[in-house]
């Protein structure tokens, strides 16, 4: 059954929002509401026709799940609303309409959740291979420990411990029951074997694992499954820097949720100040959203030496957001935050010099070396 699912707020209730469904036209909906004595109306800010919408406003309210304010109300911006009314419908809309929600923040956030969602699916897929390419690892160097111990100590054959309690067990029944005739000693003696063979076995067994020569084997193993260990971690945490850069999503920790509160002078003189200012412009966080406002901040901070603000101008240089995309501006930038020290810039430095021709990687290292050299004067 067809069905509109909808986004309605109203002015009283500021920062919260209504996620329904409804077979007839939203607006009349919204028109329902407004008998329920609020001051203002309630407004469609956007609604979507959908097969079925019921399962699809329930999809969306599992994702807002942490906005929850009350049944179908919540804490978000109609825009995040929308985002996940969308991420819920998967591509399934007949026909949908934005009334006051600003499309293009709306799409972008949309956008930003499907690039989540597939981070997070390509990072189960790279600790699974990592778990099994380490369990592969490890299961070699065991054998080959093994193989080796085999070799310069081996073990002694469980017969030869059992021949040893036979001759025992014979001896003791000789002893305790001297008229036994020697055939029945001997089967006796093969039967009841096992119980002293078994303990001197496990006896001489352990003093072999115990001996100054195991134990240099056995920490020689564990030195090369750590080893093996650390090395796969290093390559997995390249693997998914590199992707990150590669597939163009911003990285995680530039979003923000909380707004900057500067309370210094000049934020135009505070490096640190003007990084965060641009994070609050690139996210809509206490500021209205504006990349080329992130950019003029990222801007400023990275031409006083900043690496942090070196390393997020190379973003938005890379992403075209606020900007037209560049990526040799992109890697000078981040080539900059790299040498100043910034961790993250040099596995993205290396993501673009995978995509980036002789040419232009020529020309990023030239500027990045006449940006340094004016003192930032001279880098665009």
């Amino acid at each position: 059954m067809k069905g509109w699912v909808y986004v309605i707020s109203n002015k009283a209730m500021q920062g919260l929002v209504k996620v329904g469904y409804s077979s007839k036209d939203p607006d009349l909906r919204a028109g329902e509401l407004n008998h329920t004595g609020s001051p203002h109306p309630y407004v469609v800010d956007y609604d979507v026709l959908v097969e079925d919408p019921r399962a699809i406003e329930q999809r969306a309210h599992r994702i807002l799940s942490s906005s929850r304010e009350n049944k179908e109300w919540f804490r978000c911006s109609p825009e995040e609303a929308i985002a996940a009314i969308k991420q819920a419908a998967g591509g399934t809309e007949i026909t949908e309409s934005y009334k006051r929600a600003e499309r293009v923040r709306a799409e972008g956030l949309h956008r930003q959740a499907l690039r989540d969602r597939e981070q997070e699916r390509k990072a189960t897929v790279a600790r699974q291979e990592f778990q099994a390419r380490l369990a592969k690892d490890e299961a070699a160097i065991r054998k080959a420990f093994d193989e080796s111990i085999e070799r310069q100590c081996p073990p002694r054959p469980f017969w030869q411990y059992w021949i040893t309690g036979g001759v025992i067990v014979f001896f003791l029944i000789g002893i305790v029951a001297p008229k036994t005739t020697d055939g029945a000693a001997i089967v006796s003696a093969v039967f009841w074997a096992v119980l002293p063979g078994w303990g001197l076995f496990e006896f001489f067994e352990n003093r072999r694992k115990m001996s100054a020569r195991y134990r240099e084997f056995e920490q020689e193993r564990d030195r090369k499954i750590a080893l093996s260990r650390s090395q796969l971690e290093v390559q997995a945490d390249r693997s998914t820097s590199a992707a990150g850069a590669l597939d163009g999503s911003m990285p995680r920790e530039i979003r923000r949720e909380q707004p900057f509160d500067y309370q210094g002078p000049s934020i135009w003189g505070n490096p640190s100040a003007l990084v965060q200012r641009g994070l609050d412009y690139m996210n809509g966080c206490g500021l209205p959203h504006s990349d080329a406002d992130a950019v003029d901040c990222f801007r400023a901070a990275a031409k006083q030496g900043s690496a942090e603000g070196q390393y997020y101008l190379g973003w938005m240089y890379k992403l075209g957001r606020g900007i037209p995309a560049d990526p040799i501006k992109a890697y000078m930038w981040l080539s900059l935050a790299t040498w100043h020290g910034e961790p993250r810039a040099s596995s993205f430095c290396r993501a673009l010099e995978e995509q980036m021709t002789p040419a232009q990687l020529s020309t990023a290292r030239s500027m990045s070396k006449t940006c340094q050299a004016s003192n930032y004067e001279h880098c665009d």
